[in-house]
């Protein structure tokens, strides 16, 4: 059995190239590194134990591309000059989430 060719989607290459700030607009220079991640990417659905609707395998690619989110407590720790007191209070409660959760966007935000 022959060696399994990785082939870069042309949507990919087409996405790094716009990522790169012009410094390869069309990707050609990233088309090795990103058959490379391709390869390992392959080796490691092998690696998967695959439901028979494929679900599992699905969702084990997802968790790997997703950052980990962060923590009540490191979001509290990283704003707490925004957090409201009197935390048993549900309005305040409600507010302290909604709060947290606008840390955590503009973090995700940011990192693109």
């Amino acid at each position: 059995m022959g060696e399994r060719r990785i082939v870069v989607p042309e949507g990919m290459l087409e996405a790094a190239g716009k990522a790169s700030n012009g410094v390869d607009p069309e990707g050609h220079f990233l088309y090795l590194p990103i058959e490379a991640a391709l390869c390992w990417l392959d080796a490691k659905l092998d690696q998967c134990v695959v439901a028979e609707d494929g679900a599992k395998t699905i969702k084990q690619v997802r968790r790997m591309f997703l950052a980990p989110e962060l923590s009540v407590a490191e979001v509290d720790a990283a704003i707490p000059d925004l957090l409201l007191d009197a935390p048993t209070h549900v309005l305040i409660e409600e507010a302290n989430r909604k709060i947290r959760e606008a840390y955590r966007r503009g973090q995700k935000s940011g990192a693109k």
